[in-house]
């Protein structure tokens, strides 16, 4: 089977179940906006990932990415994201959220940061909260970050 046909594991929703409520939570005690925009990579255990935390969050406005699958780099994610905001009058969501492959997924966080590894590489499951403007380098602030399975939140 190709990895970009692999489904969710168990383990996989069972996360899931924990970290969509503690996410909304994080979001809470910080006063940031829970997310309205759930951007996923075409692959399946992405897209099966994207349908939960919309059942768990949502409804989101849900849109699949070919600049979020494995192979891609941080030109691509700019771009794509620059892109949607020209197509939208300049205006990004408030807040996206981004469900990725690893290690596009840390790569960008620490572009973002304009710093390498102020968040540990994510495992699976794992997930990192950012404030920016606009994707570009060094433009984000840390909110918070967490791994898997307890999803115990960071900063």
């Amino acid at each position: 089977m190709r990895d970009s046909e692999r489904i969710l594991t168990s383990q996989g929703r069972t996360d899931l179940a924990t970290a969509v409520p503690r996410y909304l939570a994080a979001l809470g005690k910080r006063g940031l906006p829970t997310p309205d925009r759930l951007v996923y990579s075409r692959w399946r255990r992405t897209a099966e990932t994207a349908r939960i935390i919309n059942a768990g969050m949502g409804p989101l406005t849900m849109e699949q990415a070919e600049w979020l699958i494995p192979g891609s780099g941080i030109d691509d994610v700019a771009k794509a994201m620059d892109r949607h905001d020209d197509h939208n009058g300049g205006v990004t969501a408030e807040h996206w959220l981004l469900v990725s492959h690893q290690p596009l997924v840390s790569r960008l966080i620490d572009y973002l940061l304009g710093s390498y590894g102020e968040v540990p590489p994510l495992s699976p499951g794992g997930l990192c909260c950012l404030e920016a403007s606009h994707c570009g380098a060094g433009v984000g602030t840390l909110k918070f970050w967490a791994m898997a399975p307890y999803y115990e939140v960071s900063l």
